[in-house]
């Protein structure tokens, strides 16, 4: 009797030394997950609202071009790396021809639309950087409509935990009518903040 319970006890003791392992191996993906958590904490790596504002920005149309612009929308993390930015725009051109003609009536444009960012980062992010639009031409006597989409990449680091900086370049393209086609290069900084 005695006997089997010796063996009983070794068997016991045996199993619960080859259980170990495999107990501590299940408890590891859970703290790693909450690492990664509180790593992501304050970062690009959460889902987020935010806001721009581009006091800045400046390009070359026929002539030195200036511009500044609001902008908004939400992070959406994708998998390990990838970061979702989706949003809005609004911006004021204004084009500095010294063309008597065109300087007489400011040639301005107003535009908004969506605007797309796909990258990756935590505490900084790299980017792609896709928008489309109305842009509304202001220079004679009514708005002459049209459409843009600008084609770029960037880049925006956090300052703090809420407040971010950022540049971007790219090439807005232009379309009016029908064979009307303008390229306007363009670069701007901005200062953002982050809710979440």
């Amino acid at each position: 009797m005695h006997g089997s319970q010796r063996r009983l006890s070794a068997i016991l003791v045996a199993g619960s030394l080859a259980l170990a392992p495999v107990a501590r191996a299940s408890e590891a993906p859970a703290g790693e997950a909450e690492a990664t958590s509180a790593d992501d904490e304050g970062s690009f790596r959460t889902r987020a609202a935010y806001v721009h504002v581009a006091p800045f920005g400046i390009g070359t149309l026929s002539a030195p071009t200036l511009f500044w612009g609001l902008g908004g929308g939400i992070m959406l993390p994708r998998g390990r790396r990838a970061v979702l930015a989706v949003g809005g725009f609004a911006e004021h051109v204004v084009v500095l021809d010294d063309d008597p003609y065109i300087a007489e009536r400011l040639m301005q444009f107003v535009r908004f639309g969506p605007d797309l960012r796909i990258g990756g980062g935590r505490r900084v992010f790299g980017y792609g950087h896709l928008r489309a639009g109305l842009d509304l031409l202001i220079w004679r006597d009514r708005p002459e409509p049209s459409a843009m989409t600008t084609l770029g990449g960037g880049v925006q680091s956090l300052a703090s935990r809420r407040v971010l900086l950022g540049a971007e370049a790219g090439v807005d393209i232009m379309i009016w009518g029908v064979n009307g086609v303008g390229f306007l290069p363009r670069l701007r900084v901005f200062v953002g903040f982050k809710f979440g």
